[in-house]
């Protein structure tokens, strides 16, 4: 067998070129492997969520006009985002299991506004549950009313902020 490089210079030609290994000179990289990972992952932060569908579009929306893809800029614009689209207030229920405080799973609260961000626990809204104020996280919480521009808002940012670190 002879110790030979094939490589194709088009189909519509068909032609190709035969190449000793010799004949070839080894390049030095350009780029480093850090500078590959840095540039591959750019694209998969633009338009990652994209493959979702009209729930993905709309996180990519709000992750691409974030001052940058820091995590903390995108909950800041999360935050924003929410402020802007939903409208309150509205009814939701506990949706996860909680084992410390007073609300539990199954809980009815009414939501009134957005309180704050917070690293851990995301976006923190303002509640009532009976004629108790609560502030509880967002992620927490399902809405009531499920087709509705307020679920498909809560249900988009739940889907980011549980999947953010992929």
């Amino acid at each position: 067998m002879r110790d030979e490089v094939v490589r194709d210079v088009g189909a519509a030609y068909k032609a190709a070129i035969q190449l000793y290994t010799y004949e070839v000179d080894p390049a030095k990289p350009r780029d480093s492997e850090l500078d590959v990972n840095k540039i591959r992952d750019e694209p998969e932060k633009r338009f990652g969520w994209i493959s979702m569908g009209e729930e993905g579009e709309l996180i990519q929306s709000v992750v691409n006009s974030a001052e940058s893809f820091d995590e903390l800029d995108v909950l800041k614009t999360w935050k924003n985002h929410l402020e802007k689209n939903l409208e309150f207030p509205f009814e939701t229920v506990v949706n996860e299991y909680q084992s410390k405080g007073p609300l539990n799973q199954g809980d009815l609260l009414k939501v009134f506004g957005i309180e704050l961000t917070d690293d851990l626990y995301g976006v923190i809204v303002a509640c009532r549950h009976g004629r108790k104020r609560y502030d509880f996280p967002l992620l927490d919480l399902k809405v009531i009313e499920e087709i509705s521009e307020n679920a498909k808002q809560v249900q988009a940012y739940c889907t980011w902020f549980a999947n953010r670190y992929r």
